[in-house]
């Protein structure tokens, strides 16, 4: 794996990845113009992962793998760092920004509204897993084939971040995207340990299941 890693990060980026990479990124700030399309670049980042699968021995959807690293607890732990960080972030709100709650139940509302639970479910697994596999699969692993796995993490959290902005006061939406990025740089730490897409995805579905469960409560 080792030897396959560096034979891919030598390799650079083609001409095809890094156009994908720009326009991911520029989807992504498309907000910043009144845009709602960011989803778009989750679509354009799955679409490559499979055309680079292609290309390169990628074990990065083995479940025999990912099951073999489940049995380390060290695992388990990153696996639940973004459920506490949200936690976090949700309670700290409730003191220093009341109106935090409100703007995340807004964000979720139209995948929430009156969607049974057990398709609720299935759709927060199906985006975690769609967003790991474009952005740390595709998105991540590119940059790393150019860089140092640290700026790859981070200007990949700080691009998935801003995909997930929306609309309102300038410090709720500020707020937000901080623990939106701390959660991604988990998720991308997560993907470079284990180079496991089960994993990242994993940890973020039961973030964002945990978040969703708790606003329809609220």
């Amino acid at each position: 794996m080792r030897a396959i890693q560096l034979t891919e990060k030598a390799s650079g980026i083609d001409r095809i990845s890094w156009a994908a990479l720009i326009i991911m990124a520029a989807v992504s700030f498309s907000f910043l113009i009144g845009w709602k399309v960011a989803g778009l670049s989750v679509v354009l980042g799955i679409a490559c992962f499979v055309l680079n699968q292609n290309r390169y021995a990628d074990r990065s959807l083995s479940v025999r793998e990912a099951g073999r690293q489940l049995k380390s607890g060290i695992i388990w732990l990153w696996l639940l760092l973004p459920l506490v960080m949200n936690g976090f972030s949700m309670a700290a709100s409730a003191y220093v920004m009341p109106a935090f709650n409100e703007h995340l139940h807004e964000r979720i509302a139209l995948m929430v509204a009156e969607v049974p639970l057990a398709v609720l479910v299935l759709q927060i697994a199906l985006m975690a897993l769609g967003e790991e596999i474009a952005w740390r699969g595709f998105f991540q692993k590119q940059l790393g084939r150019v860089m140092a796995i640290w700026p790859a993490i981070g200007i990949t959290s700080i691009v998935f971040a801003f995909g997930h902005a929306a609309s309102g006061d300038f410090t709720l939406v500020a707020y937000d995207l901080v623990f939106i990025m701390i959660d991604s740089v988990i998720y991308g730490f997560i993907y470079h340990k284990t180079g496991n897409l089960w994993l990242s995805t994993a940890a973020h579905f039961i973030a964002n299941l945990a978040v969703i469960l708790a606003l329809v409560q609220i």
